[in-house]
């Protein structure tokens, strides 16, 4: 057993998660996991958030809100913050996807 919870807090903290491909270590450093990590719940509460849309869309907020703060609520510094910014193009990729949906939802 003892084997087992080291392999698998690596792979989860290494991993993305859920709609908005939260990675673990960022639902981890916002303390998502430091309960089930204690208790050995990992997989459980795992299983609960990928089961969960609205905590993974919730998490997901909380995430980018802190990116958003680092960036001085500068828009593509967040953007680039919350994809780790090794693509430069990422925010002008995500504000041409907005639009479109804003095109599509408004029926354009």
């Amino acid at each position: 057993r003892k084997l087992y919870l080291p392999i698998t807090v690596k792979v989860l903290l290494s991993t993305s998660w859920g709609l908005m491909q939260l990675m673990g270590e960022s639902l981890y450093e916002m303390g998502y996991f430091l309960e089930a990590l204690k208790s050995e719940r990992v997989i459980a509460d795992l299983e609960l958030f990928l089961a969960t849309p609205s905590a993974q869309v919730e998490w997901g907020c909380k995430w980018f809100k802190k990116k958003l703060a680092i960036a001085n609520g500068d828009l593509k510094k967040g953007l680039l913050y919350w994809n780790g910014g090794s693509n430069a193009q990422y925010p002008e990729e995500v504000m041409k996807r907005v639009e479109t949906f804003q095109n599509l939802t408004q029926g354009q």
